[in-house]
């Protein structure tokens, strides 16, 4: 393994396991596409006859296993897919999830070189204190705001809600870690 590392492994398999989720996705796609077209048709439809917005939200399909899957397993990439997906195509839904794919390798590289400096395959990473202190900071935030969102208080929940806030723990968990160590190994007996 150290020939190969973890930097250069963990990109190709992460990469190659996202592109799969959202091509399964992207595959049963059209079934969930026609009935959000005919909802939406008919919630118009009502506002022309009564006059008002039903109270009701609008709520979306929940998201399938495939999905909630692809969306734990690269979250960082997800979410910066998501704000491309803002910029670029604002009015369709479900593009951030093929957006993250450019991200994935990215965020897995960075996992992967900091397992390398932990096993000692490469020098390991030194982090400055100042991009250390943000990362660990932002990464504490998150953990506290997702433990808030799974308990009982938190009264926007939908059916996707555990599987969101379940993978932000684990992410700024592992981002905590990341920056705790700052890629050195660990002192051996």
């Amino acid at each position: 393994m150290s020939n190969i590392g973890f930097r250069r492994l963990l990109p190709i398999v992460f990469t190659a396991i996202q592109l799969a989720l959202a091509l399964y996705t992207a595959a049963r796609a059209p079934k969930q596409t026609l009935t959000i077209v005919h909802q939406s048709g008919y919630r118009v439809v009502a506002f022309q006859e009564v006059g008002e917005m039903p109270a009701e939200p609008l709520s979306s399909s929940p998201l399938t296993s495939m999905q909630r899957a692809a969306i734990i397993l690269n979250l960082p990439a997800f979410a910066v897919g998501g704000l491309v997906r803002e910029l670029l195509f604002p009015y369709r839904n479900g593009t951030e999830l093929y957006a993250s794919i450019v991200f994935v390798p990215f965020v897995w590289y960075a996992v992967g070189r900091w397992l390398d400096g932990l096993l000692g395959y490469l020098a390991p990473m030194r982090l400055n204190s100042l991009v250390s202190g943000f990362f660990s900071l932002l990464a504490f935030g998150l953990l506290l705001l997702s433990l808030g969102g799974l308990t009982p208080l938190y009264h926007h929940r939908s059916t996707d809600s555990n599987w969101v806030f379940t993978g932000f723990i684990l992410w700024s968990l592992l981002c905590l870690a990341i920056t705790a160590t700052g890629g050195e190994r660990p002192v051996s007996g």
